[in-house]
């Protein structure tokens, strides 16, 4: 399992927003609490995305993760839990897409898929 085929894998999903094909890796930072109004936690998975962070990632629109399409509500420009607010899109819904994600992935790796 590495991280290259994982995010080849993830393009291969919907955008978690808008639910259509042609998506961009959009790494997550660990499980922010201050979305939840709580206190900033250390990230323990580290802050490299080549390391266990790395499948920390959801599927984008490509319009809704970069900067450079000029959206003003994208994913970089707006941050992680403002991003997911305008869309009233849960972190725990969020979680549990990655959650689910990293499953099925799993699943296709071990039967060979």
């Amino acid at each position: 399992m590495s991280l290259h085929d994982y995010y080849g894998f993830v393009k291969t999903r919907p955008c978690l927003v808008r639910g259509t094909m042609g998506v961009d890796v959009a790494h997550l930072s660990a499980i922010d609490v201050t979305f939840l109004g709580e206190h900033r936690i250390k990230n323990k998975l580290g802050t490299s995305h080549k390391g266990r962070r790395g499948f920390m990632c959801v599927p984008l629109s490509p319009d809704l993760h970069r900067i450079t399409g000029g959206n003003p509500m994208a994913f970089h420009k707006v941050g992680e839990a403002n991003f997911w607010m305008q869309f009233g899109i849960s972190y725990e819904e969020v979680a549990w897409a990655v959650a689910l994600q990293l499953a099925e992935y799993l699943g296709r790796t071990e039967s060979g898929s």
